[in-house]
């Protein structure tokens, strides 16, 4: 027992970095410019961070609340907590009572769930200035919208409530969430002039043989951030062209997916009692069917060439 849970530990090293690609970089630059914008010119400046599931929107937002951590401070003899910025989730249902409780809950209010709505929404403003909070992210954006069987309206009464909010306190949101549901949020005009700045997250790229795409550097950090956390090594190069093909057809270029092929190619290989992690390993994680959703081929794509996977997913390499 203590021997498997020293190599998962061992394996958990890999959940400990992050790859900051180019739009990632983007995005992280962007958001942050927003939040010093709303400061300087003493105007709420709102974005939206939208991608996928697993092209990194919470890590994201967990890499930016990383920069700006909470913390105390003693003010005129009394102990005051500083909360530059949070993370929430909009419930479901939404409605303006639970999404105030809940940003209430994320800057420790005691009884976030108590009192009528008006009041709810002034111990809101009162906490998000005595934490001198600068940025809040609200996750989950869809469920502002009611879903029915001919139609998707959005929730007007709690968009307003966000909107004064916003106006209120002068404080920079960022709205999180999939990128499906970005053009429905243009039903509210006023929303969406507060919410300008746009930042998506896509897919990683494979490239052609001229100008390589985003995974090459991409797995190339992985595997550098691996090899001396977890002290294994490749047996051929996350980055060369076949294996950043193989790990391409069996993820769509989604990030999530490819770190977990590789954390349970790693775990195969340390069960094995070896240090070095092969092609077979990377074979037996994608055989599990934890891509299987998103990979660009019925076949195991670690036993293909990479003119056959070209011509299976029909690209140029």
């Amino acid at each position: 027992m203590n021997h498997s849970i020293s190599i998962l530990e061992r394996v958990a090293h890999i959940n400990r970095f992050i790859v900051r690609h180019p739009e990632f970089n983007h995005a992280f630059h962007g958001i942050t410019e927003c939040m010093q914008k709303s400061q300087t010119y003493q105007e709420p400046i709102g974005s939206i961070l939208h991608a996928d599931g697993g092209h990194g929107k919470t890590l994201l937002c967990r890499a930016i609340i990383k920069q700006m951590p909470s913390y105390t401070t003693i003010v005129e003899g009394y102990e005051k907590t500083i909360i530059p910025a949070f993370y929430a989730q909009v419930p479901s249902p939404a409605s303006v009572k639970s999404v105030a409780s809940m940003l209430l809950k994320e800057l420790g209010d005691p009884n976030p769930a108590s009192g009528n709505t008006t009041q709810i929404s002034l111990r809101l403003c009162h906490l998000l200035r005595q934490c001198e909070t600068k940025l809040v992210f609200l996750d989950e954006f869809h469920h502002l919208f009611r879903f029915q069987k001919t139609t998707t309206k959005l929730n007007i009464v709690v968009c307003d409530w966000i909107k004064s909010i916003v106006n209120e306190t002068q404080i920079s949101f960022c709205l999180v969430g999939l990128s499906q549901f970005v053009p429905l949020l243009e039903m509210d005009s006023q929303l969406t002039r507060r919410f300008q700045y746009h930042y998506p997250l896509h897919a990683l790229t494979i490239g052609s043989s001229t100008s390589y795409g985003s995974m090459f550097p991409f797995l190339a950090e992985v595997e550098n951030q691996i090899k001396t956390r977890c002290e294994v090594t490749f047996d051929q190069s996350l980055n060369s062209p076949l294996i950043t093909t193989q790990l391409y057809a069996a993820t769509a270029g989604n990030p999530a997916f490819i770190m977990t092929l590789i954390k349970d190619s790693v775990l195969f290989a340390l069960k094995d009692n070896r240090e070095i992690i092969t092609t077979h390993d990377f074979s037996k994680a994608w055989l599990q069917g934890t891509t299987a959703k998103v990979s660009l081929t019925k076949s195991d794509p670690f036993k293909m060439s990479r003119n056959i996977l070209a011509s299976q997913m029909r690209i140029a390499l």
